[in-house]
This record gives structure tokens, sequence and C-alpha cells, in this order.
């Protein structure tokens, strides 16, 4: 029977089981379609085909199945058999393979059968294979990348009528737990020849399968510890029940299965791996989960999987955490008395499935003499192939490694992925894991270990430049904030340190006492300790200290209410009173038992030259905030403490406002007005554990990590909705230099925080409200003030800038392009051999500015003409957009009025204009063509039209359109509109897909696709999002412009490798332009990156752990400043 007759309707249609079990009639009908008619493929699941109503029918479910949809049209089948249509429906329209191909890669991300976080290289080999459609849909599915898109390449081969080249096999007994009697089944992992790298359900029998969670999860944590991950193969799993796929396959009881089969498929494919003696056994099968250090964990059904086990006489390698309950149903099934083995990890594992195969040993032994004759020849012959293999799995392991200890250990994971980088540079997913470590810690400027585990207390000197820390080591250290080098320690144990901001003295607390030191040098000198006070009760300790009166005295709160004072220079004991003699019992509140203070800090006066005392806030146990004058003595009530729902644990405040840190985040306190301006403030709602508030900037620390929130006495301060905890996990933190923040973390670190861009960000240049690169790679840019020009520049922004300051850096002019007058620019572009700038000249005309791409200032200024129909007044005669189209010798530019005018760049003749309706006035112009919006409003369209011929190509509808861009490759177009949704186009205007919309509600004003068409850069507001193109997932933390200016306009460098973008100041004043912001979107400069935040590079004896001795020790970070 033909697919024409399946389409058709006839009455022996196949059944369910027939189109997804071992006969795969549904991959069939889909492949006779494909060769035979085509144009039917789009009916073959209509809703009202019979086939949708088959695969409806079935019984599969999601796991994850959402309840706003209808179950009927949100079945597993279903959408499995649409993926296959998909893949099928690519390789007849090749054109359109980015749209048909997305809904497939969804269904099998979300079907559970690929591991997390894998991509994948479709060979070279495969592209030059086939027919160009073929060619078409392998080299889109090369260019997504994803483990998705390799499944979609493996399908789409064996669709077109391809072999699958299959290589070396492994087989590996497994369990199930169905029904009462369970289930015994074969996992099978092929090596496929040629195809893509990585991880695949078998594209010709698995692919009706949709799992869940915990099947994907220790499928990947299998994946990613063997060490195949790593060696470029591709590899198709299958799990048959005698001929039958298994297509309801869940949880992670397979985990252990896949790890061992694939370790024994390294073997198998490794030189000679034919003959090794020992091998799993045939008659030992592996039930059991696996997590991501190699551990066995625990599995559900072991009665039943036992049943089945006995009845088909198999042994079973269980997990050892379930010894106990596996021993309890012995005596169920006495054929399993003497065949269950225990296992830990996976090397246990492999230990109880493998056997000694005596065959191999006949084998091993007739083949000894040529392999110890020819071994030498052979292994010269392969000794550099191997080394660069070898090199490549263990590269392959260690960026496997890096990305598991992301959060937990970024600078152990940042080196590890660097150690990668450097053994075996373009090692499989390096390059994207250096960039999600660094995105993950992308504002961590430099980080270094302080202590063996804990730093408890950090305390700034912003004059010298150090930080001054205490762990678990019992001493205080002094650190130089720039280059993390130690500059001194001391000895003793210490609770915390506390800076004078009056003079470089330092004091330390423990429990009962203080310590001063002198730092004027950099490093702790002991000045000597404080003398004892008795007034405070035996048990009491410090709980917090600081310097008042100008840093003449030193001020300490106890917990049991004790307030004392010493003077700084003779160090002699002067006041000491008691909270609970001095308050009232209305001031007190109802105190809890135990411990009366939980904080305290000081609040320094702001009139301290008029003799003014300063304060401090005392925060009580029962959440209540008491103001106390230094000197005075005088006590007032700051915060009752009824307003507090959470346990407060942390107080800082002026005379305005109050911070209170508790264990659900900081309230904000307006102490003029007596209310609640946030809680919790910056959206923030994990336990503080510190605070630190200087120059109107508050730190927030917590286990999620530091956030900042400025202006904090200003209106601004509270207006911002949500910080970002940045950093890693923090026990402290304190405002540094140059709005740095310092951070003591849980793992023994320190950690220098910067509240911009971090790492990916490049330093941002001077103002200018234009800028476009030069053929060669260079920037070109305009001279602004007061809204005017004196002409352009090329710059190249690299090594030391010529001038920086608070608005940018400025470098060496490589060119200049300057005119006599001033003028206003809209918009440049270059050629290779000339420059132009439109905007408008003499304050009444339109025009473009023209010169040499040599530079000069001589430059040629061509008029753009206005239609007879427009506004005249001057303010409207502005040239809005310039273009050129080297491969026509033309230059393109347009009026504020719509109109579109040609000049001929080797005669400057100028072509009748080109009328287009006023409204939006972007274009975009690749090759000899261009688009235009046509209008404005809601009847607004885009028109493609032929610049040579001035034929119009193409007309679509394009309402409310604001912007275009068009991909340097030719293949993509971009439209988005003033509703925030973008449009993604062919290189033929034709759609791609549906507009999706842009999230938030930050209006979009710059969009920008890649040199290369697969990603598209989108600006809101302050931030800038990178989308990929295909899935329309972001592909990198947004990028932000740190001082909050509007990012207005985008551009990608020629290399694709760094993202510019224009700014304007949001001020409701006149617009002026910020500085022009960079950021780092390439994988480039790994080392000065990973260095500077880590601190250093891997030291011997972590590289003896983690890389191996059997590779040279490099010393990562050396040369690195």
């Amino acid at each position: 029977m033909t697919s024409i007759e399946f389409a058709t309707g006839q009455p022996d249609l196949p059944d369910h089981a027939a189109l997804t079990g071992s006969a795969q009639d549904w991959l069939k009908i889909c492949a006779r379609t494909l060769r035979e008619s085509p144009g039917e493929l789009g009916r073959l699941l209509t809703d009202d085909h019979p086939y949708a109503e088959i695969f409806a029918a079935g019984t599969s479910r999601w796991y994850d199945r959402d309840p706003r949809k209808p179950e009927r049209t949100d079945v597993p089948d279903l959408g499995s058999a649409r993926a296959i249509l998909a893949v099928t429906e690519a390789l007849a329209e090749p054109r359109r393979a980015t749209e048909l191909l997305a809904p497939a890669l969804a269904h099998w991300r979300r079907a559970n059968v690929l591991p997390d976080n894998a991509a994948t290289t479709v060979p070279k080999e495969l592209f030059q294979a086939g027919d160009q459609a073929l060619r078409g849909v392998l080299q889109r599915a090369g260019e997504i990348g994803s483990a998705a898109a390799g499944l979609a390449a493996l399908l789409a081969i064996h669709l077109h009528g391809g072999e699958i080249k299959r290589g070396r096999r492994v087989e590996v007994p497994v369990l199930f737990d169905r029904n009462t009697e369970g289930g015994q089944a074969i996992l099978s992992l092929t090596v496929a020849m040629d195809g893509p790298a990585g991880l695949y359900p078998d594209p010709t029998r698995m692919l009706f399968l949709a799992s869940d969670a915990g099947f994907r999860h220790s499928l990947t944590a299998a994946w990613q510890s063997s060490e195949l991950s790593g060696a470029g193969l591709c590899v198709l799993w299958a799990i048959q029940m005698r001929t039958e796929p298994c297509n309801d396959v869940v949880r992670n009881s397979l985990g252990a299965a896949f790890g061992a089969g694939l370790d024994e498929l390294r073997r198998s494919t490794a030189r000679l791996g034919w003959l090794r003696l020992r091998r799993l056994h045939p008659r030992r099968a592996i039930t059991g989960g696996l997590d991501g250090d190699g551990r066995v964990t625990a599995v559900g059904g072991l009665d039943t999987k036992f049943a089945a086990a006995a009845r088909d006489k198999l042994r079973v390698v269980v997990p050892r955490v379930q010894q106990a309950e596996a021993d309890g149903l012995r005596d169920r099934h006495p054929a399993l008395r003497r065949g269950l083995y225990y296992a830990s990890d996976l090397d246990e594992v492999l230990a109880h499935a493998r056997w000694f195969d005596a065959r191999q040993m006949a084998l091993a032994a007739a083949l000894v003499l040529v392999l110890v004759l020819g071994g030498v020849i052979v292994d010269r012959i392969n000794q550099n192939e191997l080394a660069r293999s070898e090199l490549a799995t263990r590269a392959a392991t260690l960026t496997t490694q890096a990305t598991l200890l992301k959060q937990t250990d970024p600078r152990l994971a940042g080196l590890l992925a660097l150690a990668a980088h450097r053994i075996s540079p373009g090692a499989a997913g390096n390059a994207d894991a250096l960039r999600d470590i660094l995105a993950t810690n992308e504002n961590v400027i430099r980080s270094w270990k302080a202590s063996p585990s804990v730093v408890d207390t950090v305390a700034v000197d912003v004059s010298r430049s150090r930080v001054y820390t205490s762990g678990d080591d019992d001493a205080i250290k002094a650190w130089d904030l720039e280059t993390s080098a130690e500059t001194g320690r001391l000895a003793g144990s210490t609770a915390r340190l506390v800076m004078s901001p009056y003079a470089p003295v330092l004091a330390a607390t423990d429990s009962d006492r203080i310590r001063l030191f002198n730092v004027a040098g950099g490093k702790p000198e002991p000045l000597g300790q404080l003398p004892e006070y008795f007034c405070a009760q035996d048990q009491s300790t410090i709980v917090a200290a600081g310097f008042v009166d100008s840093g003449a005295t030193v001020l300490a709160a106890w917990t049991d209410g004790a307030i004392t004072t010493w003077d700084t220079m003779t160090r002699e004991a002067g006041d000491c009173w008691r909270l609970r003699d001095a308050a009232t019992d209305k001031q007190l509140g109802d105190v809890l038992p135990g411990r009366l203070v939980l904080d305290a800090s000081v609040m320094p006066s702001e009139e301290a030259w008029r003799g003014a005392e300063d304060r401090l806030l005392i925060l009580l146990n029962q959440n209540r905030i008491l103001d106390v004058g230094a000197r005075t003595h005088e006590i007032s009530v700051a915060l009752d403490g009824d307003e507090l729902v959470a346990d407060a644990t942390h107080v800082r405040g002026t005379a305005e406002r109050l911070a209170v840190g508790t264990s659900a985040g900081v309230l904000l306190w307006d102490r003029t007005t007596k209310r609640n301006l946030a809680f919790p403030l910056g959206g923030l709602s994990s336990a503080v554990t510190g605070l630190d508030f200087r120059d109107d900037r508050l730190v927030i620390a917590g286990p999620t990590g530091v956030a900042v929130i400025p202006d904090f006495l200003t209106s601004s301060g509270t207006g911002r909705s949500a910080a970002t905890p940045r950093g890693g996990p923090a026990r402290t933190a304190a405002v540094g230099k140059d709005d740095t923040i310092v951070v003591g973390g849980a793992d023994g670190r320190i950690a220098v925080l910067n509240d911009d861009g971090g790492n990916l960000t490049l330093p941002a240049l001077a103002p200018a409200n234009t800028a476009a690169y030069t053929p060669d790679g260079a920037l070109l840019l305009n001279n602004w003030s007061q809204a005017r020009s004196g002409g352009l520049f090329t710059v190249r922004p690299t090594g030391e800038p010529d001038w920086s300051g608070p608005t940018g850096v400025t470098y060496r002019h490589e060119r200049d392009y300057s005119r006599s007058r001033n003028f206003y620019v809209n918009d440049t572009a270059v050629s290779a051999t000339h420059v132009a700038a439109v905007g408008q000249i003499d304050n009444d005309t339109a025009a473009v500015v023209v010169w040499p791409a040599g530079g000069g200032s001589e430059p040629r200024d061509l008029v753009i003409p206005t239609p007879d129909d427009a506004v005249r007044e001057a303010q409207w005669q502005i040239g809005v957009h310039v273009a050129f189209a080297p491969a026509a010798n033309l230059m393109v530019a347009r009026h504020l009025s719509g109109q579109v005018a040609i000049w001929d760049t080797t005669t400057w003749a100028r072509a009748a204009p080109l009328d287009l309706r006023p409204g939006n006035t972007s274009m975009a112009v690749h090759g000899t063509r261009g688009v235009f919006t046509d209008g404005g409003d809601d009847r607004g369209e885009l028109v493609m039209l032929d610049l040579v011929t001035r034929q119009e190509l193409h007309r679509i509808p394009g309402p409310n359109t604001v912007r275009l861009n068009w991909s340097a490759d030719g293949t993509r177009i971009v439209s988005m509109r003033e509703s925030r949704h973008l449009q993604l186009y062919n290189g033929d205007l034709n759609p791609i897909g549906a507009p999706w919309q842009l999230p938030g509600t930050g209006l979009g004003s710059g969009v920008a696709i890649s040199p290369d068409g697969t990603r598209v850069a989108v600006s809101q507001e302050s931030r800038v999002y990178v989308y990929d193109l295909v899935t329309r997932e972001q592909v990198m933390l947004p990028l932000v412009d740190p001082d909050g200016n509007d990012v207005v306009s985008l551009e990608w460098s020629p290399d694709g490798g760094t993202l510019l973008g224009l700014t304007i100041v949001p001020t409701r004043a006149l617009k002026e332009p910020g500085p022009v912001r960079r950021w780092l979107v390439a994988d480039r400069e790994w080392s000065t990156q990973i260095c500077r935040w880590a601190g250093g590079g891997l030291s011997r004896d972590e590289w003896r752990e983690h890389v191996g001795d059997d590779i040279t020790y490099v010393d990562l970070c050396r040369g690195v400043k």
C-alpha cells in the first residue's frame, strides 16, 4: 500500500501498534509521501484525518501536560507524529527548514529523551552527501547546534532514504516494574558512524517514547560522566522488549544501565577494544539511578523487577542503598538468593556486571605475536592522533565537571573549563561552558582564598585599597584590593572587624575584648587591647562595635544591653552604662528572655563639626529598634517592631531611613512618615546574613548572593522593584573602593564585585549618536556636541585608551572625516570606497555628507529631495537613514517624509526618488536589494525593491513596524513593531514562523541580527537581550547599561564577537547621547576573564587531582594581571 492510499483514507489503515511499534509504519508513510507526493504532507495530520484520530486515541500521556490544553489534542503520540512529519516537511521545503523544524525541536525537548544542555556538531561530510534538500536541512541543523537539532539531522537522513551507518554495539539487560509481574528488556547502545556528536534515541525505533524528568536526569548523568561525551561520537540508544520498542519508560531506574553501557561502548571503540577480556555479562541485569557524581541511587518497584529477573533466570545489580530492602525480598524470589549484587557507584556496577570471557583469551593469545611485532609501528603511526583524542576526551571530562560546579564552586569551575580550553582548544561544549560560568559570575572582578573554609567578617579601608578579613584560621589578614595579594597577617581569634572612617585604625572584637591596630602602612600593627569592663554580665559578649566622636571614641554594644566606650588614642576606659537602667519600660517594651541585643550600628552625625553627637541604632530581641545618643544616652523608639512580619537580625540606617534585615528580606522604613517603604526590599525574600551602608548605597548579603540598592536615601532607591543577587552565597559584605562590593563567602573566599555588566562588558566609549563598522573592522563614530557634529572618525578600541573619563574612553583616531561647518547626524554608513553621514546641513536641508574612505576635510554634500506634499518646515527636513549597496555602486538614503533617494557612487548622479508613504521610515539594504517600511500605522506595509531596476519584488503587511534589520549573510531579516512583536523573514521577505512578543513592558528600541543570521539582539530600555532565532530563547544573561541609560541602537561587529549599543540619557530635557556601550559576546579572552576573578590558576595539587599527572602542569594564569 502506498502513502497516497493511506492519505486518501483506505479502509486498511494501519492500527496504532503498527504506526508506533516495531513496524514503524508512520516513518514509512512519511518517507513514501515525501518521495511520491510531497504536496500531500500537510494533510496527513489534519484534525479530520484518520491518522490524527489514531494517534490521539493512544494511551500515553504527558507527565507535564498543561491542564489548560484539551487532553485529546495534547498527547505524546500525536506530538511525536507531528515532530516526524515536521522534519519530513522540512525536507520537502528546505528554504523553510528553520520554521518547519521548530515544533519538532520543541517536542523532543519536552519528551525528555535528550541529555540536558547538550550541544552537537553535524559533520561537514554529511553536508556533501545527498541532494540539495537534505543538505539544506542538515546544514540548518548544524547551525542550530542543539541536541534536538542533531536528532532532526539523523531523522532527516533516514527519511530521505539514506542509511545511518552503524558501528560497535552494546546490549544491557534492564528491568521494569510493570503490573505485578515486572518485565525485562534490552537496552542497546550503538555508535552511528559520521553522525552528529551526542547521545540520541534511535530515530528508526524510539521516536514515540515520551518520558519524564527522572529519566532525563539519569540520562544526563550517564552521558556527562562518560568519556564518550567528549569524543565527538554519535551514540544511538534503544529499549526493546523482545522486538517491540518500549514507548513508556519513566523515572530513573535505567541511569546505571546507561552508564555501564556507555562505558562498555567506550572500551569497545578503543583500539583493540574487541580483544577486551572482561565484558558485560548478557545475563546480568542492572537497575538503579545515577546522579551527577556517579553514585547509584535508589529506584522503585524492586519486588516486580525481581520477579521478572527470577522468571528469566537473570542476576541483578542493585543500588547498595537498597540492600536491606532487597535482602528482605530474597525469600519471595528464591531464584535470586545467590544472584544479587550491590553497588554504590558506577565502578562497582561495572565490577559486578562484567565477567571474564575465556573465549577472548584464546583469540588474544593467537594475536600476541602479531601485536608485539607490529605494535611499535602502529603506535608510532597513531601516536599523534591518539594523543589528540585522549586530550579531547580529558577536556570533555573537565568541561562536564566545570558545568556541574559553576554554582557551588565557581572558581574551580572556571579554572577547570579554562584547563580544558588550554589542553584541547575547540573541544566540544567548552566555549559554551566558559561563557555560562562567566555569565553566572559576571560581576566578579576578582576572587581569592582568604580562609580555609569560612570568612566571618570583612572590613574595607578605601583610602589604602585594603580589605581586612578574619575566618576559621584565627588570624587577621590584610589584602590588596587591586591585586588580591596578602600584605600582612596577625594571629588571634576575631568575631568582627570595624574600620574607622576617620583614621587608619582597625578594631577587632572577639567575645568580650577589643584590640586596636594601626593600618596606616596597609597591614595591621598592634596598638593594644582595650581594658575590660565589668558593667556587662559575665556571659555577655560584644554584638557590635564602632567609632564615634569623629573617631576619637570606640563604642561597643553588648548582648545584655551594656554600652561601653574607650578613648581611641589613650585606650583608656570611658563610659559604661546599661540599656535596661537608662530606658523606660515603655521604651524597652515586652522584651524576651535571654539575649537582649541582637545587633547594633553606629549612625554618625551629619553635624559633628558643630558638636552634635553620634547615635546608635540597637535591635532588641522582640524586633524593636532603639535610637540611642552615644554621649547623652538619650533614648527613643525608632521602630516598634510590630511592623515586622519576620525575625529581625540586622539594622543599619540614618536619621531618615532604616534598613532592617530579617529572615525574609529587608524592611525599608521611613522614619519621618513612619511607614513601610518596601518589604522585601529589592524583591529579595531570603534570609539576610549581612548589611552595609555607605555612600548612599545599601548592600544586602544573603544565601543567594549580594545585591546592591543604589540611592538608598532618595525615592529612586525604593522604586527599584527588583535587585539581582551576585557572587554566590555570602556570609558578610561591605562597600568597597570605586563602587565595588567586597564579599566574604561560606567557602572561605573573598570576591570583589562590580555592580555593572561585569566581565562581558568592555570599556564604554565617549558619547556618540551614530556608529558603524568599516570593512576592515575599525569603528566609525561621530563627534557630538550640543546636538551637532563636526565630523566622523574611526578608531580601533583595543589596548590602552588615550583618555578615560566618567563618560567613557577615547582612542587614537585612525582617520578623520571633517566638515567646515557643523551638521546634524542621524545615521552613518561605510563601504570600501566611501563614508557617509545622513542628517541635516545648514539647519534646514536634508542631506548626505560623503567622504572618500581614506578621510579628509572636503566632503560632498548631497541633498535629499523633499516630496511636493511633504511638510516644508525646517525641523522636518532631515535625512534619517543611509546605506551603501556596493555590488551595484549605489548609495541609498531616506528622508523623514518616507521618500528614498538613490545615487550612483561612480558619478554621483541621482536617480528619480522612490515615493513611499510617511510614517515609520526604517530600511535595510543587502546586495542589490532593499527593504523599506511603507506607512507607519495599522495599514503599514513592508516592500522589497530591486535597487538597480527599481522594480518591486515583494510587498507584505507590516503594521506599525518601527525597526528593520538584515543579517550580513543575507539569510535573515527581522522587523520590530510598536507592540514589541518581532517577526523573522528569510532573505526574500517571506515570514518564518509567527511573530513573537518580547517579554516585559519596556518598549523595544534597537534590533540587530548577528552576522551569521543565528541570533538577534534587542534593546528594551537599559537592557539588551540576545535570542536564538530558531528556539527564540535567550542565549545569555541580559546585557545591562550600568548607568541606566536607554540603549536605542545596536550594532554587531563584523566577526560577531562584540555587540555595540548607542545610548540616550533618559531625561525629559533635550535628549543627549550617553556612553557607547560594548559587550563581549564572542568566545575570547578566557584567560584574562577567568583568572582575574579566580585569583590565580590551579595549584599543582589541584591539577594533579582534577587534570591528572599524565598531562604536564600548566600555570593557567601566568602573565595575567
